[in-house]
């Protein structure tokens, strides 16, 4: 596990992991990271967790995970945010 993000209010959780490999098994990813999730004790009882997974490509990217909603984010989504953050057009 490479990132978590809180949200106080909310009670949620994102848990990351960042791969600099291609065609990356996002299954693969949420079942580790719902593993290592298991051991952070911040509102056990409450906490809503959602994974994100980051890698250079996926061989095929999840939307969702267990009834949870997954982030994937690969080269290409990162140009384009860095993009629009800069002004530039996106296709």
């Amino acid at each position: 596990m490479d990132v978590v993000a809180l949200n106080e209010q909310t009670k949620q959780i994102i848990f990351g992991e960042c791969k600099w490999q291609e065609r990356v098994n996002a299954e693969k990813l949420c079942v580790k990271l719902a593993e290592k999730a298991e051991y952070v004790k911040w509102h056990r009882k409450k906490k809503e967790g959602e994974p994100c997974s980051i890698a250079k490509s996926f061989s095929r990217k999840l939307d969702e995970f267990e009834g949870k909603r997954v982030y994937c984010c690969d080269l290409r989504d990162l140009g384009r945010i860095v993009k629009s953050q800069r002004g530039v057009k996106v296709d």
